[in-house]
């Protein structure tokens, strides 16, 4: 099972569907037996800026290889058959420090 802010491997595949990459994922959806599938966000090792990102440090407890990105404005719905494995959870404080950049992607806590 996976839980929640945890650091996946899963196969994304390329946009023109000729094959896939092994790639880092957050998931954002708890693991239960009510659907096989699964929403993430991506994750980057690219440095860039942008509101929408917010840091996870390399460390042994999220898997990472080298400082990381969340991109919190790019989800995916991956069925359980792509997740190859869990390789580690996202700092208990992340979701927290970041909350309001995750929620203002979807507009919440705006007025309308």
């Amino acid at each position: 099972m996976f839980a929640f802010d945890s650091i996946v491997l899963a196969r994304f595949p390329f946009n023109d569907v000729s094959g896939d990459k092994r790639r880092p994922a957050l998931m954002i959806w708890r693991d239960n037996d009510r659907r096989p599938d699964f929403v993430v966000c991506f994750i980057t090792s690219v440095q860039r800026s942008s509101p929408d990102m917010a840091a996870v440090p390399r460390t042994a407890g999220t898997g990472l290889n080298v400082p990381s990105l969340v991109w919190s404005d790019k989800l995916g719905m991956l069925d359980r058959s792509v997740i190859a494995e869990k390789i580690g959870a996202a700092p208990a404080n992340r979701l927290h420090a970041h909350i309001l950049v995750f929620f203002g992607v979807f507009g919440f806590g705006q007025k309308a």
